[in-house]
């Protein structure tokens, strides 16, 4: 099993919270990382992508799982990518599977890049929401290591 490389700036749904999507994304688990995958390829300026899960992974194309791999202990699924020189992310555990939590990655993505085309405006770039903070920036843990350590 691997790991997850979760990134530190998103918060992790807890396990109790996941659950089974409601709406029951009629893809393959494979075909959900290949959406990701096509729908990054569509958009301008965007490079690296790598996809992490907690399931192994192909050697021969390390963004895609092993077909059997639907059920592994964590079912996250996060999009490294560098777009525009920015490193950024997409990550969903909401989820109780793999398959659901990538799907929702890939509709997330469409759906912003959708917006690229529509007529409104707003404050900040679109792919905002995806930039990783930079090794110069600070990230505010939400809790104090003494306290996750329960140690004085």
């Amino acid at each position: 099993m691997s790991d997850l490389e979760w990134p530190d700036a998103l918060l992790r749904t807890a396990e109790e919270d996941r659950e089974s999507y409601p709406g029951n994304f009629r893809v393959q688990t494979r075909r959900a990382f290949q959406n990701i995958l096509g729908e990054l390829k569509t958009w301008d300026g965007v490079t690296d992508v790598q996809l992490e899960s907690g399931a192994d992974h192909l050697k021969h194309n390390s963004n895609l799982s092993y077909a059997n791999a639907s059920k592994p202990d964590d079912p996250g699924v996060v999009a490294y990518f560098t777009k525009d020189g920015e490193q950024m992310a997409a990550a969903c555990d909401r989820w109780d599977n793999l398959r659901d939590n990538a799907q929702d990655i890939y509709h997330y993505l469409h759906e912003t890049r959708m917006q690229k085309q529509r007529g409104t405006v707003t404050a900040e770039s679109e792919y905002q929401t995806f930039r990783l903070p930079s090794a110069g920036e600070a990230v505010e843990a939400t809790a104090s290591p003494y306290a996750v350590l329960e140690v004085a």
